[in-house]
């Protein structure tokens, strides 16, 4: 299923897995375009026009398998950092024309940190004239003991924010 353009489609939402996303099915019309942040559409039965899944999947197929299937046989396009040709629905995210288009530069490792905000800058840069955002809740724990023990089960490879 191909993307709908921007010009035929006048709202984007975009469904994460904050605890918002339940205000999603109160609000989604017919010919909206959907986008889903990671596997979020297998636990909600959502068929998106489109998935972001930033981190690199073929380092999460070996320790994370069915997120994986989940997002490679969704039956839409999948917007990541690497495109593999074993995964023919993944494409390469368009980093250098959004932040072009965008007027980024500089700022990018400080706006462009999380799989929500390359698919907010993907959304800006396809000039969507409205996008809702659904389960977009960034809560993160402050307390010291749940911190240090989430930083003990983090592997080698593992990034530093899946601590939280």
């Amino acid at each position: 299923m191909a993307s709908k353009t921007p010009a035929a489609v006048k709202v984007l939402n975009i469904v994460g897995f904050g605890h918002s996303r339940a205000m999603f099915a109160l609000g989604a019309e017919a010919g909206e375009e959907l986008w889903t942040i990671n596997n979020i559409h297998a636990s909600m039965r959502l068929r998106p026009d489109m998935i972001f899944a930033m981190d690199d999947l073929n380092r999460d197929r070996i320790e994370h398998r069915q997120y994986v299937r989940d997002i490679v046989r969704a039956g839409c396009p999948v917007m990541t950092c690497t495109a593999y040709r074993k995964w023919p629905a993944t494409r390469a995210y368009p980093l250098k024309e959004v932040i072009a288009a965008l007027g980024l530069g500089a700022l990018v490792p400080r706006i462009l940190t999380n799989t929500w905000c390359y698919a907010l800058a993907y959304a800006l840069y396809r000039k969507y004239p409205q996008v809702n955002l659904f389960g977009a809740d960034f809560v993160r724990t402050d307390r010291r003991q749940d911190v240090e023990a989430a930083k003990r089960r983090l592997k080698p490879h593992h990034p530093d924010w899946f601590i939280y």
